[in-house]
């Protein structure tokens, strides 16, 4: 507001852009920060529903923590290490929201059932909170599979193995459903019911 104050009575229209009162709001200016929450708060408000599936609203927890994710990001800016501001401050609102979510399911309280929300009459809205939902939980998800991949990688490490050495060395699906057959021709009947 400062600088839009100050740029009025010089007579210059000077838009600053996010990263110049980011680094203005750095170091001290809370004119600066003023102006980039204010400025920016429907960015705020559309990270936090792309993250959510949903309208969020100023009301909405998720908008306070898009607030103060917001507000870390502006902190923790670098202007040569990041990318831009905006960029950076989507990563951080969006794990922020997701670390809600998560903490807020496992309490049983906080119910992500979008299909509540629409009107089982307007069939509309009902296949969209279906598809929500699914995409939702599609996201889960993924982010389990990726947890488990980094977990897996940091279990093989150690070896010297990584997972482009993994592929090179294993056999194709066909080989090794031909081995299998294999190793079972070679077992007593009883053994393989054992097995299966």
């Amino acid at each position: 507001m400062l600088i839009t104050a100050i740029s009025g009575i010089f007579g210059r229209n000077v838009k600053c852009t996010a990263e110049e009162l980011a680094l203005l709001a750095q170091q001290g200016d809370s004119d600066a920060l003023d102006e980039l929450l204010e400025s920016y708060g429907p960015f705020m408000k559309k990270t936090a529903s792309q993250v959510c599936k949903r309208f969020v609203s100023s009301s909405d927890d998720e908008y306070s923590i898009a607030l103060s994710a917001f507000h870390e990001a502006v902190l923790g800016y670098e202007e040569g290490k990041n990318a831009s501001f905006l960029t950076f401050a989507h990563m951080i609102i969006r794990r922020r929201i997701i670390d809600f979510i998560r903490k807020e399911s496992s309490r049983q309280e906080y119910s992500h059932d979008f299909t509540g929300a629409f009107d089982e009459k307007d069939s509309n809205g009902w296949i969209e909170g279906r598809q929500a939902e699914k995409f939702y939980k599609e996201e889960q998800q993924a982010e389990k599979r990726k947890e488990e991949i980094l977990a897996y990688q940091q279990l093989i490490a150690p070896f010297g193995l990584d997972f482009q050495q993994l592929v090179k060395v294993s056999p194709p699906m066909k080989m090794r459903g031909n081995h299998v057959c294999k190793l079972l021709s070679w077992l007593p009947k009883p053994m393989i019911f054992l097995i299966t």
